[in-house]
């Protein structure tokens, strides 16, 4: 029987193009990352890093701050961070940064290629890959059904819902191209 950890090994982990591709960009970029690991993907645990040999530093990898992804890119006074043009700029202090972060990752994403984080984002999960109750259908959700977890998901998806639903109110309230795109 198959444990329902998978652990990778290096001598599971074979070549792939997304993670040639980030790790690409990411030392290109001025990132660090050690000769002792690699970005492995498995289907069970997407992608992570993976000890090629044992290690020598504790520190397997370095990011520069000009490479993170965050609200602070909204933010043209942060100077560390790669700033970049956005309508959601309107949004702060009027969406959760919580929220607002989401609706970034959607607006990079939809940009695809044109995305200074597109080898990142191309590597993040999509919905399709999403398990937890929070993505359930009614189906998969009636399994839950007398069970501590099936009202704390409810919860907490109506208040995702809620706050969702602001967002948009807000993100067409600035007539933004982002509203078009996005749907719950």
């Amino acid at each position: 029987m198959a444990s329902q950890t998978e652990h990778t090994s290096a001598q599971d982990v074979t070549p792939h193009s997304l993670a040639e591709n980030l790790v690409n960009w990411f030392v290109q970029h001025g990132g660090h990352l050690s000769p002792h690991v690699q970005l492995a993907y498995t289907h069970a645990q997407g992608f992570h890093l993976c000890a090629r040999t044992p290690l020598t530093s504790p520190i397997v990898a370095s990011c520069p701050l000009n490479l993170t992804f965050s609200i602070l890119n909204l933010d043209p006074g942060e100077k560390e961070v790669q700033h970049i043009q956005s309508p959601l700029q309107q949004c702060r202090d009027k969406i959760p940064d919580h929220i607002l972060a989401y609706l970034m990752l959607l607006e990079q994403r939809d940009k695809g290629n044109d995305s200074p984080w597109s080898a990142y984002l191309a590597c993040l999960p999509g919905p399709q890959d999403m398990t937890t109750p929070l993505w359930f259908d009614d189906v998969d959700f009636a399994f839950l059904a007398g069970t501590s977890l099936a009202p704390a998901a409810k919860e907490r998806k109506a208040e995702l819902h809620q706050q969702w639903e602001h967002a948009v109110q807000v993100i067409k309230h600035f007539d933004m191209h982002l509203a078009d795109v996005i749907s719950l």
